[in-house]
């Protein structure tokens, strides 16, 4: 092979060989950018996702919440009745088997909003298993601990209503002498109830706030909301 014939031979190598380098680094690249694309969407997805989820996570935590509140004002919203009924009896109104309907008609929605706490409960618990998927883990965490909190104390709640519930049955069956002695048992119920539940109080109104406070926080930086 003469030298000008080599000379073309490996001219044509060198054009193949930048050639199939040019190639191979527009390969490359191509890759690089659909990674880097389905990244971006992954990213896109997740976010969106979190602005759905954590809202409604909020709004379900917030309707457990309500139904805390009100479980921990117990005395407050149900005395009421139990001395209405008392008071027509002790003044001659009411006989023994028409306070006893008027009993069962005040403790039903009593126990209708009990119920409801693991209805609601229920329903948290269900929506953040199905999505916790798209929340950092530090959110994870955050939200397991205030469930966990509330499974840890609401028994306790539960059992102090059914036995508050039952003393003041028992009360109204053997019918208090007047007015004064009635408003000394409510009272004393009232204390016994607050004894019962300030386990529970404390927790709502202290490590439940502060890691509530915690969620929002994040929750905020994870959608991008900050001030």
């Amino acid at each position: 092979m003469d030298a000008q014939a080599l000379s073309a031979l490996i001219s044509a190598a060198a054009g193949l060989l930048g050639a199939l380098i040019g190639f191979a680094g527009a390969q490359l690249a191509t890759q690089r950018t659909v990674a880097q694309a389905r990244e971006q969407r992954r990213f896109e997805r997740a976010q969106e996702m979190r602005t759905e989820v954590i809202p409604r996570l909020f709004v379900l935590l917030e309707r457990v919440e309500e139904q805390t509140a009100w479980a921990l004002d117990l005395p407050g919203r149900g005395t009421e009745w139990i001395r209405d009924i008392m008071v027509e009896v002790l003044e001659g109104r009411l006989n023994e088997e028409e306070a006893a309907a008027r009993e069962e008609e005040a403790l039903a929605p009593l126990q209708k909003e009990l119920n409801e706490f693991d209805r609601q409960m229920k329903e948290l618990k269900e929506y953040f298993l199905l999505h916790r998927i798209w929340l950092p883990e530090h959110l994870v965490s955050e939200f397991e601990a205030v469930m966990d909190g509330y499974d840890a104390h609401w028994p306790r709640v539960q059992r102090v209503v059914t036995e508050w519930a039952v003393r003041g049955q028992r009360f109204m069956e053997a019918v208090p002498e007047d007015v004064k002695a009635l408003d000394e048992f409510l009272t004393q119920e009232k204390n016994f109830y607050e004894a019962g539940v300030r386990e529970m109080r404390d927790w709502f109104e202290g490590d439940r706030l502060r890691r509530e406070a915690n969620i929002w926080s994040a929750a905020r930086k994870v959608l991008a909301v900050e001030d």
